[in-house]
């Protein structure tokens, strides 16, 4: 939340982009790094997100993968991990030819540990992420997000119990609507135009 707030007072974006004027989607692959109290090996993943801008330099996007683990005790399992997000973003472009833009987002995060014998097989948390997309075209970008999940989590644990994942993913996306930048800059130059007119007296 300080991280969408802090974001959001240094932005100097004003874009003309309203609800749905910029349609993403993308793929990518993921390393994620499992708390170790629920004994789950870490889980390499692919997956799949799309995304649209809601106001300016705001939007939603959400995701699903599916990978695998290994549950570190007897039975040993095989687990399907198929985390899902939904998250809430801004985009703020790094420079005036918006090739680089900062990608910030907070929201729900389910994580899902199929083939689970001996405790849950779904946790409600939250999640954060920061990224970096690089724009190589119109439409075309690519992106390397790191992610932060924190569940309330009784597997493996007392009730009171929570597991943070920590994961890095690179892929690439593609807008089917609008560009890949987060928006125009805003113009601070102060001008008049046209740089000169005659108006008649009495007229406005």
């Amino acid at each position: 939340g300080l991280a969408l707030a802090t974001a959001a007072v240094t932005a100097s974006v004003a874009s003309a982009q309203t609800l749905g004027s910029r349609v993403e989607i993308g793929a990518f692959g993921q390393y994620t790094a499992m708390d170790k109290a629920i004994k789950l090996d870490n889980a390499i993943g692919l997956g799949v997100r799309g995304g649209m801008s809601v106001y300016k330099w705001l939007g939603v996007e959400a995701d699903i993968q599916a990978g695998s683990s290994k549950a570190q005790r007897s039975p040993f399992e095989s687990i399907s991990y198929r985390p899902f997000h939904g998250l809430a973003t801004i985009t703020v472009p790094l420079g005036a030819s918006q090739k680089a833009n900062l990608v910030l987002g907070g929201g729900y995060a389910l994580q899902v540990y199929s083939g689970r014998t001996t405790a849950n097989e779904y946790e409600d948390g939250f999640t954060g992420l920061a990224g970096l997309k690089l724009c190589t075209g119109t439409r075309w970008g690519l992106r390397l997000d790191g992610l932060y999940d924190a569940n309330p989590s009784p597997n493996e644990q007392g009730l009171t119990g929570t597991s943070r994942h920590l994961g890095v993913r690179a892929g690439m996306s593609y807008a089917l609507r609008g560009a890949c930048g987060a928006g125009t800059p805003f113009d601070w130059a102060l001008r008049i135009d046209p740089a000169s007119a005659t108006v008649n007296r009495g007229a406005d």
